[in-house]
């Protein structure tokens, strides 16, 4: 990665340098400055202001620019492809399932009462896949995972699943919300904290999920009215108890408790006067 910086470090240095010196002939400068950033210039040169040699130079930086933006969408895409044939024919679609989140980096809990991840003290871990054919996925921990919408359809498939996590998912958005309809009869635990490109639009989605007890929805910059939401879901469905609403009120309950532990002085006075009173 030092290296790639060098080289377009160096190569954006030596486009301008060689524009400066072609363009303007009082090596000023801003011809080729204003050429260098106006939007069309990366893809085409302005007639009489860029060599062929400086246009091709502009060309190869603009796309290693692009490099590290494109290599991590096509390995979003290369990891939620969960219709593999081969998986697919060898192991049932709950295990195949299993092994595609252990890909991810996720952890998977079993009615066992086990959880199953990659990589367990530095070794991999050997898959017991013959022993967890006769249990069923609970839980679901995929936390920081570039599962998007495309990997929703194999999580769908588990009728059995009652604990979710999405944390810190950065392609977790409203359509993904959109298929937990399918979940509704099971699922009762949800965690989509920090989760980006979720809005009010896909919360909205949620109020299908009749046996949600919990849900926990902090940090969410797609949605400013958070709390309100939080509110009207909790509205919705009687059973659902939501982080923000429960945090609140916890808060609100311990100020009022130490409110009235709190002696007042004017009593405080009253009681002296009348502990004085019988005295006499």
């Amino acid at each position: 990665m030092l290296k790639l910086r060098t080289c377009l470090m160096a190569l954006s240095v030596r486009t301008l340098q060689t524009t400066q010196a072609s363009v303007c002939p009082c090596a000023c400068g801003r011809g080729s400055v204003d050429a260098l950033r106006s939007p069309g210039s990366m893809l085409r040169p302005a007639a009489g202001q860029l060599t062929y040699s400086q246009y091709r130079h502009m060309s190869l930086l603009y796309y290693m620019r692009t490099i590290p933006k494109r290599f991590k969408e096509f390995k979003k895409f290369q990891l939620n492809i969960v219709e593999r044939p081969n998986e697919a024919s060898k192991f049932p679609p709950e295990i195949a399932t299993y092994l595609w989140l252990i890909s991810m980096k996720a952890k998977v809990h079993f009615t066992n009462g086990k959880w199953y991840t990659s990589e367990v003290r530095g070794m991999r871990e050997k898959r017991p896949v013959r022993e967890l054919m006769k249990y069923h996925i609970d839980a679901i921990d995929a936390k920081g995972t570039l599962i998007d919408y495309h990997g929703m359809a194999q999580i769908i498939k588990l009728k059995k699943l009652k604990f979710l996590s999405f944390e810190g998912c950065p392609y977790i958005d409203d359509s993904c919300l959109g298929r937990l309809v399918h979940l509704q009869d099971s699922l009762t635990h949800l965690n989509i904290n920090k989760c980006p490109q979720v809005t009010e639009c896909g919360l909205v989605s949620l109020h299908h999920l009749s046996n949600l007890e919990r849900m926990n929805m902090s940090d969410l910059p797609g949605v400013p009215h958070a709390r309100v939401m939080a509110c009207m879901l909790e509205d919705v469905l009687p059973n659902l108890r939501i982080g923000l609403v429960t945090d609140a009120l916890e808060g609100y309950a311990s100020r009022r408790d130490k409110w009235r532990s709190t002696p007042n002085p004017d009593s405080c006075e009253n009681e002296t006067k009348e502990q004085v009173e019988k005295t006499s």
